[in-house]
C-alpha cells in the first residue's frame, strides 16, 4: 500500500471514529462498530495481500516450475501441486492426464514462470491437438449463443470475431486478448502457470490485472475442466 493510500485511509478512519464517538443512538452505535470491524478486515487485507510487489511477482522466487509438476513422469500428480487438483488419487474423478499432455503443460508453465510484469506476453506455438480442441469449443460456444448467452456477451463475442482475435482455425494469443481487454476496459492479462490462491488472484483484479494460463484441456475432454 503506497503512502497515498495510507493516508487516505487514515483520514477515513479519522473522521469515522470522531462522528461514532458523537452518535447517542445505540443502533447506531451496532451499526457502526460492524462497520468498523470490516472496515478494518478490507485494511488489513489491503495491507497483507495488494502490495505492488505481490502483483509482479507471481511466486515467490525459490519456487520453480519443477515445484508445481511431479519431476517424475510415473509418480503421480501431488495433491498440493498448484497445478492439477487431485481427488483420491485421480483427476477429480477422471484419470490422470498422459504424460505427454503433462509434458506440454510443463513447458508452457516455464514460459509463464520465466515472464516479467511489463514485458509482451509470450506467444504460444499451439499444437494441431490444441487447436482442434479449441475449435471444437469455439464451435459449440456459437451454436448455443443464440439461445442462451445474453446481449453483452453477444455484442463483445461478435466484436472479437470482427477483429480477428476469435477465429475457429486458431488459439487467440494472450498478448492479443490483453490488448482487447485493455483498450475496452482497462484490464490487462498475465500469464500464469497454474492454479493460484484466492488472496493472489483478488490482489491481481485490485490492479486490473486478470491472471490466466495459456495451456489448453485435453483434446480428449475439451468441453470440461475439473479444475476452477
Amino acid at each position: 500500500m503506497n503512502s497515498k493510500m495510507y493516508l487516505k485511509v487514515r483520514e477515513r478512519l479519522s473522521h469515522f471514529l470522531n462522528f461514532y464517538s458523537e452518535t447517542k443512538s445505540i443502533r447506531l452505535h451496532i451499526h457502526f462498530l460492524i462497520y468498523f470491524i470490516f472496515f478494518f478486515y478490507f485494511f488489513y487485507i489491503c495491507i497483507s495481500g495488494c502490495s505492488d510487489d505481490k502483483i509482479q511477482i507471481q511466486m515467490n522466487g525459490d519456487v520453480t516450475v519443477d515445484d508445481v509438476f511431479d519431476k517424475s513422469d510415473d509418480d503421480e500428480i501431488s495433491p498440493e501441486s498448484h497445478e492439477t487438483p487431485i481427488e483420491n488419487g485421480k483427476f477429480f474423478g477422471l484419470e490422470p492426464p498422459t504424460k505427454k499432455y503433462r509434458a506440454r503443460r510443463k513447458e508452457i508453465a516455464e514460459i509463464a514462470f520465466a515472464y516479467k510484469y511489463g514485458d509482451p506476453i509470450p506467444h504460444i506455438e499451439y499444437t494441431e491437438d490444441e487447436n482442434k480442441t479449441w475449435r471444437a469449443v469455439f464451435n459449440t460456444v456459437k451454436d448455443l449463443i443464440p439461445k442462451h448467452a445474453c446481449i453483452e456477451y453477444r455484442r463483445v463475442f461478435a466484436k472479437l470475431e470482427e477483429e480477428g482475435i476469435f477465429r475457429e482455425d486458431r488459439l487467440p494469443q494472450l498478448e492479443e486478448m490483453s490488448s482487447f481487454l485493455r483498450r475496452n476496459t482497462g484490464f490487462t492479462l498475465r500469464p500464469a502457470a497454474g492454479l493460484l490462491t484466492a488472496r493472489d488472484f483478488l490482489a491481481s483484479l485490485a490492479f486490473r490485472i486478470f491472471q490466466s494460463t495459456q495451456y489448453v484441456r485435453h483434446v480428449n475432454t475439451p468441453y470440461h475442466t475439473p479444475e476452477p
